[in-house]
């Protein structure tokens, strides 16, 4: 089963049965393959960085933690990036990604070309792709993933 990052926002942080936070923000790695853990608003405690080792569920309606994680300030990074093709042409830009609950890796990323694109469409998967160096930006690999056509 996959979840969505977006969705995973928000929902509350269960450590021992007692709640301990609600989910600010997940981390992807820089290749953006794999979730590495999930930055916590707990209160009074502050904001905590949990670990993916750490992560016991990724639940519907709350996530299971096996520690309170460590203090840290909130990574900078976020999901938002531009989408672009391999001659550089700008395609949209990526805003959420799904994760597999169990291997917590990425089997998609989800792909925004544009407001009426999305509204008609939705945001169309994308599977095949890299990240730039440097600039962050995810280079797709072919316009094939979900449409089943020649690549374009």
């Amino acid at each position: 089963c996959v979840k969505s990052v977006k969705a995973i926002s928000g929902q509350p942080v269960i450590l021992e049965g007692k709640r301990i936070g609600r989910v600010l923000q997940a981390e992807l790695s820089e290749d953006l393959t794999v979730l590495t853990g999930l930055w916590a608003d707990c209160g009074l405690k502050g904001t905590r960085y949990v670990h993916n080792e750490q992560i016991q569920l990724l639940g519907d309606v709350a996530v299971i933690v096996t520690d309170k994680g460590k203090r840290r300030r909130l990574s900078e990074d976020t999901l938002f990036r531009r989408a672009v093709a391999s001659d550089g042409r700008r395609l949209g830009a990526i805003l959420d990604a799904l994760i597999d609950e169990q291997t917590r890796k990425v089997e998609a990323l989800l792909l925004s070309e544009g407001f009426l694109s999305d509204l008609m469409r939705g945001r169309r998967p994308v599977r095949q792709y890299t990240v730039q160096p440097g600039t962050g930006n995810v280079v797709l690999k072919s316009r094939t993933d979900e449409e089943g056509g020649a690549e374009t």
